[in-house]
């Protein structure tokens, strides 16, 4: 195991950098090898800081106990055509314990740098949030769908968005800001500047937080919706008729109720 140096350590490998020391100068006087020294100072370089911000914490503590795992395990065997979120829901109701998943890649310094910007730069009322759909057109007449080679079958639509605005056709765009995810489809130059010349500014999630987009709980209930009603889904021939049904859901008040959940309000 490679040995791990204190925090104290690398901060002196930097002051000895700025007093005018070499790296093989300050490797000798600090009796650790040279290339630690240049490691240290290339994330002292990229971060401002001596600490490896994406480096992931060793161990894993557990969520659930011994009892607890026991009643998850009854509620799979019982339960075996229920949905991910069903089981979480009577989790909870039976251990008081909500789980969620957090990725391994979230940089709450990333984050926090992101909460600070929106909080100091706009208000609530400018925000705009946006992501794109996709729907599996086979899903409610059969499990399968013809695709490509490890490819899912699955049909992209048109982008969705939300404000605390009843329609965004009458919105002047001048001041608004469109607040998108880091998913590599969103980085367009082109649609970037589109946006700027009518005054709009254009936002990025840090990565991996969907939490901080209010949109994300929009369509958490429009699925939910389909999950609980599926009988009543797979009975339909038309399948925009159950997404228009379950799209209908969402009132003002909810969307509202979305942003003052999050971080925005």
């Amino acid at each position: 195991m490679a040995r791990a140096f204190s925090e104290d350590l690398k901060w002196r490998i930097v002051y000895l950098y700025h007093d005018g020391h070499n790296r093989k100068k300050i490797a000798e006087l600090l009796h650790i090898s040279k290339y630690t020294v240049d490691k240290v100072l290339q994330i002292y370089v990229q971060w401002g800081t001596v600490v490896n911000l994406w480096q992931k914490l060793p161990g894993c503590c557990k969520t659930l106990t011994r009892n607890e795992m026991k009643i998850l395990q009854e509620l799979v065997k019982d339960k075996v055509d229920w949905y991910l979120d069903e089981l979480v829901g009577e989790l909870e109701l039976q251990t008081g314990k909500l789980l969620h998943r957090v990725a391994y890649e979230q940089n709450e310094l990333l984050r926090s740098t992101f909460i600070a910007k929106v909080g100091r730069d706009y208000k609530p009322e400018q925000l705009i949030f946006m992501d794109e759909v996709a729907k599996d057109e086979r899903s409610l007449s059969q499990g399968y769908g013809y695709s490509l080679k490890n490819t899912f079958a699955t049909k992209k639509n048109v982008f969705k968005a939300i404000a605390l605005k009843k329609d965004l056709r009458n919105l002047l765009f001048q001041t608004y800001v469109l607040v998108l995810d880091n998913a590599r489809i969103h980085h367009d130059e082109d649609l970037i500047e589109y946006i700027k010349a009518f005054g709009s500014r254009v936002e990025f999630l840090p990565p991996y937080s969907p939490d901080f987009n209010p949109i994300e709980t929009c369509f958490s209930v429009i699925k939910s919706f389909l999950k609980r009603y599926r009988d009543f889904v797979n009975s339909c021939n038309d399948s925009r008729y159950p997404l228009l049904i379950a799209c209908s859901q969402i009132t003002l008040q909810m969307v509202e109720g979305f942003f003052k959940g999050s971080i925005y309000m």
